[in-house]
């Protein structure tokens, strides 16, 4: 708010000898004023700074990471991604007592992704282990099965991508290491699907981290 001053159009009185000169009110009244502007100008910059940052913050997070028909904020991951216009989200009373905590399916329902954490009876050590385990324990076959592997990073974060097609079916697992704990998205269709297969990787290409 800007602020205003009236300097007096009075003369000031004849200094006393030994006095300070007739200048020197003028010169302390504008020193003043110009004190009385620098503080409100840092007030209004200080105000302006606490009201745009939280705003800031709160649109750049929609932005990261937006939820509506075809995208997802998983809360218990922190997970992100989106879906093919045909997919749709499976409700949470079908998943039961299972561990994921989002899954979403083609409409077919030939083709499925889902988020959870690294189940704690895999005893992972890091996000390519925890990868490769899981997909053990889908395939039914060892950890030490010959799969196709890519380690990285996803927004910063070490992660590994590892893929299995065994005869019937097509596997790809995502694994994430955030803040000391693995989170992963699964996702899995039959071998011969190569268009559901290009859908699953379509929304594991939509990863990122809320």
């Amino acid at each position: 708010m800007p602020y205003f001053a009236v300097m007096s159009q009075q003369t000031p009185p004849p200094a006393e000898p030994g006095g300070p000169p007739p200048a020197a009110p003028r010169r302390a009244a504008r020193a003043r004023i110009a004190l009385i502007a620098s503080l409100v100008a840092v007030a209004v910059l200080v105000g302006a700074l606490l009201w745009w940052s939280p705003w800031q913050s709160e649109e750049s997070a929609a932005a990261a990471c937006p939820e509506d028909a075809t995208h997802f904020a998983d809360q218990e991951t922190g997970l992100c991604f989106g879906i093919p216009e045909d997919w749709v989200r499976v409700d949470e009373a079908e998943l039961g007592e299972s561990d994921y905590t989002l899954v979403v399916e083609s409409d077919s329902g030939n083709a499925w992704a889902g988020t959870r954490p690294v189940p704690q009876e895999l005893s992972a050590t890091d996000p390519e282990d925890a990868a490769r385990k899981m997909i053990s324990v889908l395939a039914e076959v060892g950890a030490d099965a010959p799969m196709q592997i890519d380690t990285g990073s996803l927004d910063g974060h070490d992660s590994a991508v590892v893929e299995l097609k065994t005869v019937a079916i097509w596997y790809q697992v995502i694994a994430v290491e955030v803040d000391g704990d693995i989170v992963m998205m699964l996702g899995s269709t039959f071998s011969g699907e190569d268009g559901l297969i290009e859908q699953v990787e379509q929304v594991h290409d939509s990863l990122s981290l809320a």
